[in-house]
């Protein structure tokens, strides 16, 4: 993040909750809630000073967001699936019976411990000894009944 920026989100603590309260004002075109913490007009303040200078939601993102309102409006969104993906690089940390075990995606599959591998359940089984869903086992999905939950 830009040093610049930084020091902008920075200053938002030493402001006083009218301060606050101003540049909400001033970065959002209207007033906060009544109720919003001053921690809360932090958080969205700075959120604001990063979208401005680093860029907001991807396209995607927006319509995404906008998909899942009309479905909550609709009485639908139970029925809303969200898929994760996981770029390329990333590490997936999980400690298991008191040893941490990590995962790198790659751009086809995923490695552990030097073995690369198609699933993250086959891996999840390997370091358990028992059937997991891997996405459940890495923090990557909601455990739904039936599957593995502990550890």
């Amino acid at each position: 993040m830009p040093e610049a920026i930084e020091t902008q989100i920075a200053e938002l603590a030493r402001l006083s909750g009218e301060g606050l309260r101003q540049r909400f004002e001033e970065a959002f075109g209207k007033a906060p809630a009544l109720r919003a913490s001053a921690e809360l007009l932090r958080l969205a303040l700075a959120y604001r000073l990063q979208e401005r200078a680093l860029g907001g939601l991807s396209t995607r993102s927006k319509r995404l967001l906008g998909e899942l309102e009309a479905r909550k409006r609709d009485g639908r969104s139970r029925d809303v699936v969200l898929t994760v993906r996981i770029k390329p690089g990333t590490r997936l940390v999980r400690k298991f019976n008191g040893e941490q075990h990590q995962v790198t995606v790659l751009e086809q599959g995923f490695e552990y411990q030097g073995r690369r591998y198609g699933n993250l359940t086959a891996i999840a089984r390997e370091i358990t000894g028992t059937e997991w869903s891997g996405p459940v086992f890495f923090g990557l999905k909601k455990p739904e009944r039936g599957d593995q939950a502990r550890g």
